[in-house]
């Protein structure tokens, strides 16, 4: 199956064949402890930003952990295909830089999540 990666692929139209917007991926335990299902609508809320996603409940993701593919959201009307198309994983994003790399360390941002 064709999968968008990184932030260079959101407005290849092939790919939105495929894979039209992001899902935030979660774990069927870490779902049903919530009271969520596949598909649901979320609000997700971090201490910079929050994002409404659906769920994709998947057991390829550990039960402490969400993931939301890069790169969508964009705001740029010259993307014609990706234009206001899903969530952006930015807005949830604490700013941090590693202190022995000087990179950023993007998966250090917490969140929450509750059904809409």
């Amino acid at each position: 199956m064709g999968r968008h990666t990184q932030f260079a692929s959101q407005n290849n139209q092939l790919l939105h064949k495929y894979q039209d917007e992001p899902r935030l991926w979660i774990n069927p335990g870490a779902a049903k402890g919530l009271g969520l299902a596949d598909k649901d609508l979320v609000k997700v809320t971090s201490d910079v930003g929050e994002a409404n996603v659906q769920l994709m409940v998947t057991e390829a993701i550990r039960p402490d952990c969400l993931y939301l593919t890069p790169g969508f959201g964009h705001i740029s009307k010259g993307l014609t295909t990706a234009y206001g198309v899903g969530a952006s994983d930015s807005v949830l994003h604490v700013t941090y830089t590693d202190p022995i790399s000087g990179g950023q360390a993007l998966s250090q941002t917490f969140v929450s999540i509750t059904a809409v």
